[in-house]
């Protein structure tokens, strides 16, 4: 009997080893309140999440055509976009958590990936924003989402003042483009 306590111990602490290191998301270098500024002919734009409600979800951010960055909890982007009107899409990504405690949390475990997979594989961009900026200057924005209800979290922008925005960077790291 107990033998078998262990094997199931070890086999969820493995599964879930796994699940979790598939929905690790991608982040690079920690924000730093020294990036170079904008050219005297181009917006900086540097858009940031730095909270951890809505973990789970993620924001695959573009411009048109262009995708950017995957901005999730505790990460921000740094855009450098043309002067003028900015239209900026987004597209939901899904990383459920993980806790398999059950043989049967093991299989909603399960089923909780497959199904962010399919999520995850179709891109379905929405409107985010239309930003309008100026050459030469940093724009700082929030990413904040409203869930009123709905299924799926409806992101948005929040400017910020450049003295807010650098004191809630601090724990941010770079948004990467990898899915």
């Amino acid at each position: 009997m107990m033998t078998k306590r262990l094997e199931y111990r070890w086999l969820l602490a493995l599964i879930t080893t796994a699940l979790i290191g598939c929905a690790a998301k991608p982040v690079g270098d920690k924000f730093s309140s020294s990036i170079a500024p904008p050219a005297a002919d181009e917006a900086q734009i540097i858009i940031y999440n730095n909270r951890a409600f809505g973990y789970g979800y993620s924001w695959l951010i573009a411009d048109g055509q262009d995708e950017i960055a995957i901005l999730s909890s505790y990460s921000y982007l740094n855009y450098l976009a043309a002067p003028g009107q900015v239209r900026l899409s987004a597209d939901l990504r899904v990383t459920p958590l993980y806790t398999p405690t059950s043989y049967f949390d093991l299989g909603t475990s399960i089923a909780k990936a497959a199904h962010a997979h399919e999520i995850n594989t179709e891109i379905l961009f929405e409107e985010l924003a239309t930003l309008s900026v100026q050459a030469g200057k940093t724009h700082y924005y929030r990413l904040e989402m409203q869930y009123g209800g709905q299924f799926r979290p409806k992101p948005y922008l929040v400017e910020v003042p450049e003295a807010v925005a650098s004191t809630e960077l601090t724990d941010t790291r770079a948004a990467l483009l990898e899915h």
